[in-house]
């Protein structure tokens, strides 16, 4: 494993049960150390670096030093326009009476009590209810003068993207998108959801537990490659300290997502180095049917569009619904799903 691969990895472990207790012995010279912030910052690891310096598990200079926390105030100067455009679809959305749950790292970070910068933070993320969405991303469009993408290849309902100049705002109608979003229950969510409060504005989001199977889900189904710092977030909620270990897999199995929350945890285990907890070891024993393998490998067939809109409609119950994702398959233009799985044609499969 190259030096600056390593070092990442124990960066990404440290506190976690079972971590090294030493990611380095002696001080690294300028270009490997230089080479490790560039890649922390990328892969949304510059709070934890800083926790390992001051814990003295990663060796620094007091120049390094220095320079660290220089990048640290520089990057989270650069990640307030990501609290302040979170704030303003809140408001907006409390304006216009639309029920939200915001779902990014900024939330998770409050939700479990860790300093900011020890939780993975990328764009603005927010779910509502389907009968609310039309509603929601005109608002924001409305709000912030701009035009929301609605374009999908794999999701006959996607979600709403809108681009700024202070950053990205994804509104969805689950916690993520395609066949295993359409299983999650929306009332579900609303049951866990929790008030939060940031610069003293009231922030609706969900529970650490729910908070938990999202991390998984994305780190199983998101096409690109998870950060390590995605990954850490999943470890941190995985040993019980936060969470309920118990109540994430009930809630992963009445959504139907056992699969990818098994999954999710596997990947972020694999690539860390620390003790697994209970719930890694569920996963390695938890089977996979030939649907659900179905649906998991659809989430990277990007090459064939229509792979994750079949899978999609296997999963609404009744004609009616299958009738609506159908019409709105037509007004994106998408093709007649006709993607087969196994020997058998993959809208046809039997519901489970």
């Amino acid at each position: 494993m190259p030096l600056i691969e390593e070092l990442l990895i124990g960066v990404a472990s440290h506190g976690l049960p079972g971590a090294p207790a030493v990611v380095s012995h002696d001080y690294l010279d300028a270009a490997v150390w230089t080479g490790l912030v560039r890649q922390a910052r990328r892969q949304q690891l510059l709070g934890w670096m800083g926790v390992a310096v001051i814990d003295e598990v990663l060796v620094a200079s007091d120049d390094q030093l220095d320079e660290l926390r220089r990048i640290e105030l520089e990057w989270f100067v650069r990640l307030q326009p990501h609290r302040r455009l979170l704030l303003e679809c809140a408001a907006e959305f409390d304006r216009q009476g639309i029920d939200y749950l915001a779902l990014d790292g900024l939330a998770l970070t409050h939700v479990v009590g860790l300093q900011f910068g020890q939780c993975s933070v990328g764009d603005v993320e927010l779910i509502v209810a389907a009968d609310s969405f039309p509603a929601a991303y005109s608002a924001l469009e409305v709000r912030f003068d701009a035009v929301a993408d609605l374009s999908s290849k794999t999701d006959p309902r996607p979600d709403a993207t809108l681009r700024l100049d202070t950053g990205t705002i994804r509104l969805g109608r689950s916690i993520v998108s395609g066949p295993f979003g359409y299983r999650v229950d929306h009332a579900g969510l609303r049951s866990g959801g929790k008030a939060i409060n940031i610069d003293d504005a009231t922030i609706q989001t969900v529970d650490a537990n729910i908070h938990m199977v999202a991390a998984c889900y994305r780190a199983a189904l998101d096409r690109s490659t998870p950060t390590l710092g995605a990954l850490r977030d999943v470890a941190t909620l995985a040993d019980g300290s936060y969470t309920d270990p118990q109540t994430v897999v009930e809630l992963a199995v009445s959504w139907r997502g056992a699969a990818p929350l098994a999954a999710g945890l596997r990947v972020a285990f694999d690539r860390l180095h620390c003790d697994e907890p209970d719930l890694v070891r569920w996963a390695a024993s938890t089977p996979v049917s030939s649907i659900d393998r179905a649906f998991m490998a659809s989430y990277g067939a990007f090459d064939r569009p229509t792979s994750t809109i079949s899978a999609g409609l296997v999963l609404v119950d009744g004609w009616r619904e299958r009738i609506d994702l159908t019409s709105i398959q037509e007004k994106y233009r998408y093709p007649i799903a006709k993607g087969r799985v196994g020997s058998g044609s993959i809208d046809r499969l039997p519901y489970e």
